[in-house]
C-alpha cells in the first residue's frame, strides 16, 4: 500500500531558526525585539532597520553559529515521529545551497526517515533561488497531500491546487487571518489531531 506524504518547511516549522537569530541581532542591533513583536517575514521590518544592515547582520551570524544550538520547535520530532508512522515525511526548504550539507546532517543526526528536498522561497532574501520551483509546486511533485510552511507569501502566491496550504501559527503570519481566512493556522497538537484524527 502506497503511502500518503506530507510535507514540511524546515526553519519556523521543525527548527527555531528565528529564536535563537532573534537573541543575536538584538544583540548586534542593540534592540529588545520580542518574538510577539515579529509580525513581518521582513526581519529588517521587524528589527526597524533597512534591508542593507539586517543583510549584514544575517550573513554575520551565518558565519558564526553551529546548527548544533539551534533547537528544534517544542513539539516538532516528537510529532513527526508519531506522523512517520503513517505518512511518508517530507521537508521541503528553501535554504542556500550552502547549507545543503548541513541541513541533510542535521536530519541524519534528527529524523532521517525525512526526504529533504530543496525549493525556491518567496520574499525571503536569505533564502535559495536560482533554478528551483517554489514550494508548493515541490510538494505537489513529490506526491505531497499538505505542505505545512510559515511564509505568509507563500499562500498568497500558493501554486498548487492538490497540496492543502497549511500555515505553522506566528506572530508574522497572523495576516493570513484576515486576508486567507480559509488557510488553516496550527501549531504541532493541531497538525497532529488534523492528520491521526
Amino acid at each position: 500500500m502506497v503511502r500518503k506524504v506530507l510535507a514540511f518547511d524546515f526553519d519556523g516549522v521543525i527548527i527555531d531558526f528565528f529564536g535563537h537569530f532573534r537573541v543575536f541581532a538584538n544583540d548586534q542591533l542593540g534592540t529588545n525585539v520580542s518574538n510577539d513583536e515579529c509580525l513581518w517575514h521582513d526581519l529588517g521590518k521587524c528589527f526597524g532597520v533597512d534591508s542593507d544592515r539586517m543583510r549584514s547582520v544575517h550573513e554575520k551570524w551565518e558565519t558564526t553559529f553551529s546548527h548544533d544550538v539551534l533547537q528544534p520547535i517544542d513539539g516538532a520530532l516528537e510529532s513527526l515521529a508519531v506522523l512517520s508512522s503513517r505518512y511518508d515525511i517530507a521537508i521541503v526548504t528553501s535554504r542556500k545551497r550552502e547549507l545543503e550539507t548541513v541541513t541533510r546532517d542535521w536530519f541524519e543526526k534528527s529524523f532521517p526517515q525525512a526526504s529533504i528536498h530543496f525549493a525556491m522561497g518567496r520574499n525571503n532574501p536569505y533564502a535559495g533561488a536560482d533554478g528551483r520551483l517554489y514550494k508548493p509546486q515541490v510538494a505537489e511533485l513529490i506526491g505531497a497531500i499538505a505542505l505545512v510552511e510559515d511564509n505568509e507569501e507563500e499562500f498568497v502566491h500558493w501554486d498548487s491546487s492538490s497540496v492543502e496550504p497549511i500555515c505553522f501559527a506566528h506572530p508574522w503570519n497572523e495576516c493570513l487571518i484576515e486576508t486567507h481566512p480559509h488557510i488553516l493556522r496550527l501549531r504541532w497538537p493541531q497538525i497532529m489531531e488534523r492528520f491521526l484524527g
